[in-house]
């Protein structure tokens, strides 16, 4: 699905790569895995950047979901792709990644 620059695709884990962190409560990731455990969705989403050259994806908003899906994924082994939102390609994650990564 595609609105002006931003669309939902489903995304591998393993090609979200953080650009910041964020304190996330381990009480805080536990309630949201069981909601995915429950079958539930999450009410807010995973939101990324497609990188222009490299087969990855920038975390720009959404850290305690990516976390709970994380997690999620060791234990079960259910969720190796999850539903993000991409936006569009912007400078940001460049920006971000000098200062912290």
């Amino acid at each position: 699905m595609k609105l002006d620059g931003i669309w939902m695709e489903s995304i591998e884990l393993d090609k979200i790569v953080p650009i910041y962190v964020e304190n996330v409560s381990k009480r805080a990731v536990e309630k949201m895995v069981k909601i995915l455990e429950g079958g539930d969705q999450l009410s807010s989403h995973v939101i990324v950047e497609k990188d222009r050259t490299e087969d990855k994806y920038w975390l720009v908003a959404g850290f305690p979901e990516y976390l709970a899906y994380k997690k999620m994924n060791e234990m079960h082994k259910r969720c190796p792709k999850i539903f993000c939102v991409i936006q569009r390609y912007s400078m940001m994650y460049k920006s971000l990644c000098k200062t912290f990564c």
